[in-house]
This record gives structure tokens, C-alpha cells and sequence, in this order.
């Protein structure tokens, strides 16, 4: 048997770890516990347009729907010269710190890496 492990060993995980600590058996629960326990089912629903997104294809490349605008394609190819994946990197771009820009509390950097 191979255990494969999708992402790396979760840290840093505050909320998390208070949830987990109020439990007399806290080996009992563990992350998918606290997500049936916390989340609320139009949360998840929700997070899978984050890693699901819609996509708009043109000019040979693929982008992401909501950062899409025709005329800053047009610019940015022009700009990179005619190089669309150069244009992909530059529309695609995204900080998964500015998608929590509204969450008030102090999350440990490790959070977002």
C-alpha cells in the first residue's frame, strides 16, 4: 500500500487547531471533521469556482474568465510581442493573498504557501 498525499502536511492551521482542541478525543476528528462540522455546504460549492474557474479561450490561449478583457489582450500581446503564453502569465496572474483581502484576521504565511 502507497499512501499518496495531495497537498503538503497542512500548518499553521489556527482555526483549525482551536476547533480540534475543544474535542476530549481529539485524534477522533480531523480536517474533514471540522469541514462537516464548520463549512457550510454553499462555502464549498463556492471555493470550487476558486479552483475551478471559468475560462474564456482566445487568440491560442486560455484565461481566466473574470480577468479577461479583449482590448488588455490586445494590448499585452502587442506589448509581448505576439507571445501569448508571455500574455497568459500576465492576465492569469493571481495572489491568493488579495483573494482573502476582506479577511480581518492575522493568517499565518504558511496559510497561503
Amino acid at each position: 500500500m502507497i499512501k499518496v498525499n495531495m497537498l503538503n502536511p497542512l500548518v499553521a492551521l489556527a482555526r483549525y487547531n482551536a476547533w480540534k482542541s475543544q474535542w476530549a478525543e481529539s485524534c477522533s476528528v480531523d480536517e474533514l471533521s471540522y469541514i462537516g462540522g464548520e463549512c457550510h455546504p454553499e462555502d464549498f460549492l463556492l471555493f470550487g469556482k476558486l479552483l475551478f474557474p471559468d475560462l474564456i479561450v482566445a487568440g491560442g490561449g486560455v484565461f481566466l474568465a473574470n480577468s479577461y478583457d479583449v482590448d488588455v489582450f490586445g494590448c499585452w500581446l502587442q506589448k509581448f510581442h505576439g507571445d501569448v503564453q508571455a500574455v497568459e502569465r500576465m492576465i492569469n496572474h493571481t495572489h491568493i493573498y488579495d483573494t482573502f483581502d476582506g479577511c480581518s484576521e492575522d493568517i499565518d504565511d504558511r496559510v497561503f504557501k
